[in-house]
């Protein structure tokens, strides 16, 4: 049976917590990501209505959570799938999980309200994907994003773990931390009961903003107001590096179980990002390993000298209507369009 949830209503936090225990989810799909993006960036908005769908097994248990809002245009999307890396439901693996998606999808097509469906950013092994891929009647589903990321064993520092690494990159990690020996690195974080360094952040987006480098949207004070709250969630670390007096790059790391995830960076300059992410893996490393996420996103500072792993994000778009299913086509194959548009005038 499916039942949708307009509020975090207890019942839904209990069957939450439960299953975030026992399944195998990003950071982007806990609690306390999704109800402080909820509460922070979407409730506001006009037209948007929480749509939490929940499948309840035989037990009185509820196997799949979709942590999923409609917005103004009855689009159902995952809650904040526009600054969330990945997104996926929330389940138990090893669970028949194919009757729950079947009901699931059958929900979504009997209920008028939902008009389409745009699902971002999900990894190719989720069951999600798999399934209502096939369940949905016609979805398009198609590559969006990709991200470098890798697993990091137990050592004191990370670099002896990996052995693809070349000789060149070993000497840039080498140099990166020369260079910034005289640093100061600060760390902030709930569990080291120190305050959120929100004048450091508004310090580098104005900059950043300054040299043209990001819009006037980025970091406004909305999404300001909503880093705070997952600062204080307990749920993000805050790495800053300082030159004498002067922060020169800041990364907003998110950690989860044995997870961390790089989510934001701001700087002055690129190689102190090299220097940051050194940091954070070899403090990893040295707390027993784990998965590093380097973020969507391909830029020179992650890829080099790391050479980590590089996998792809997949959209799922379903409309119920014919202008529905012309949007997702359009937008499955605009940049082919685009690039053919465009060479006609040449």
């Amino acid at each position: 049976m499916v039942r949708v949830f307009d509020a975090f209503s207890d019942n839904v936090v209990s069957a939450w917590r439960k299953l975030e225990d026992i399944s195998d989810v990003s950071v982007f799909q806990s609690l306390d990501w999704c109800r402080n993006a909820w509460e922070s960036l979407l409730a506001s908005r006009a037209g948007n209505r929480l749509y939490l769908m929940l499948w309840i097994g035989l037990e009185e248990e509820s196997p799949v959570i979709m942590p999923t809002f409609l917005d103004n245009h009855g689009m159902l999307r995952f809650i904040n799938d526009e600054h969330s890396d990945c997104g996926d439901a929330i389940y138990e693996r090893g669970y028949n999980n194919h009757f729950a998606f079947k009901e699931l999808a059958e929900a979504i097509i009997a209920d008028r309200c939902v008009r389409s469906v745009c699902l971002q950013k999900i990894r190719r092994y989720s069951e999600a994907l798999g399934y209502l891929s096939v369940f949905l009647r016609g979805p398009l589903v198609y590559r969006d994003h990709a991200y470098p990321w890798f697993e990091i064993p137990h050592a004191e520092d990370f670099s002896s773990g990996q052995r693809h690494l070349r000789s060149r990159d070993r000497n840039k990690i080498a140099y990166c931390q020369r260079e910034a020996a005289s640093a100061r690195v600060s760390v902030y974080s709930l569990q080291a009961d120190t305050p959120f360094p929100e004048d450091q952040i508004v310090m580098l987006r104005d900059l950043m903003r300054r040299k043209g480098w990001r819009d006037t949207k980025f970091i406004d004070e909305t999404m300001l107001q909503f880093i705070r709250r997952v600062y204080e969630s307990g749920i993000c670390e805050v790495l800053s590096v300082s030159d004498g007096d002067e922060v020169m790059s800041i990364a907003i790391l998110l950690k989860y179980h044995k997870s961390v995830l790089c989510w934001l960076m701001l700087y002055q300059d690129t190689r102190w990002n090299t220097y940051l992410h050194v940091l954070c893996l070899d403090k990893l490393a040295r707390a027993g390993g784990g998965s590093f996420d380097f973020g969507v996103g391909m830029y020179d500072y992650k890829l080099r000298p790391f050479r980590p792993k590089l996998e792809c994000t997949f959209s799922l778009r379903w409309g119920r209507g014919f202008f529905s299913r012309l949007y997702a086509y359009l937008r499955m194959n605009w940049r082919f369009i685009r690039v053919s548009w465009g060479s006609r005038g040449k």
